[in-house]
């Protein structure tokens, strides 16, 4: 398998199954399904809404964004020459994503601590990117009491 192949394969199982195809098995929606929400006081009661200005939280709306992310990843590794897989995080590549505003007030150490915990090609980067995310999640279900879905 070359890195292309790889990288779709890992991003397939990270993502819901509409980005992947529905094969290989989704580690996300194994995380994520089958949840409900908890009665009680919620995370989001202790003012988040307000702080990330918006007025109310759409799980269909926030889904439906998360997919869009996705195939547009997908879209854009495959538009990637093969070289580039091998290519390392630089500070360039982080100072366009900053130029870019992708990093908040308050998250300018994000680009350094990105390349210095990555120290890898562009395929290990973004590999990691996508299992640290499943891995948050499984934390927070365990957490919750949930199980970890996997």
């Amino acid at each position: 398998m070359d890195a292309l192949g790889f990288f779709l394969d890992q991003h397939a199982r990270s993502h819901a199954g509409d980005v992947g195809g529905g094969s290989p098995a989704s580690f996300s929606e194994r995380v994520f399904g089958g949840l409900d929400v908890v009665a009680g006081a919620q995370v989001l009661d202790d003012g988040w809404l307000r702080r990330l200005a918006i007025e109310r939280l759409d799980l269909d709306a926030l889904a439906g964004y998360r997919s869009a992310v996705g195939w547009r990843t997908r879209e854009v590794v495959r538009s990637l020459a093969a070289s580039s897989w091998d290519e390392g995080i630089v500070e360039v590549d982080t100072a366009r994503a900053a130029a870019a505003g992708a990093f908040a007030a308050g998250a300018e150490w994000v680009p350094g601590f990105w390349r210095k915990q990555t120290r890898s090609t562009r395929l290990g980067a973004v590999c990691t990117h996508n299992a640290m995310h499943v891995g948050e999640a499984a934390t927070v279900r365990g957490l919750a009491g949930e199980g970890k879905g996997l």
